[in-house]
C-alpha cells in the first residue's frame, strides 16, 4: 500500500520493498477514488474473477458507489 503522496513536502524518502514477481502474481496500483469507495475484497473478487476488464469494471463501481474522487487503476499481471 503507497502511503506516500508526492508534493505534500519539499523533500520525499521514498519506502523501498524487493520482492519477487512470480508467474501469475498480479500487482494492483490504484488511487483512493477507488479505495474509498469499494471494499478491497470486491477489488480481490472482480480482478480475480473479470481479470480482462477488471479495470473498466472497477472504476464503474467506485463511479457507481459516488465517484467522489479521481479514480486510477492500473493492473499488472506477470
Amino acid at each position: 500500500m503507497l502511503m506516500k503522496a508526492l508534493g505534500c513536502q519539499e523533500d520525499i524518502e521514498p519506502d523501498i520493498m524487493v520482492k519477487n514477481f512470480q508467474v501469475d502474481d498480479i500487482i494492483v496500483m490504484t488511487s483512493d477514488g477507488l479505495t474509498n469507495m469499494v471494499e478491497e475484497d470486491k477489488i480481490y473478487e472482480t480482478i480475480i474473477n473479470e481479470f480482462d476488464n477488471s479495470n473498466n469494471i472497477l472504476i464503474d463501481m467506485a463511479n457507481n458507489a459516488g465517484g467522489i474522487d479521481n479514480i486510477t487503476v492500473v493492473i499488472i499481471k506477470n
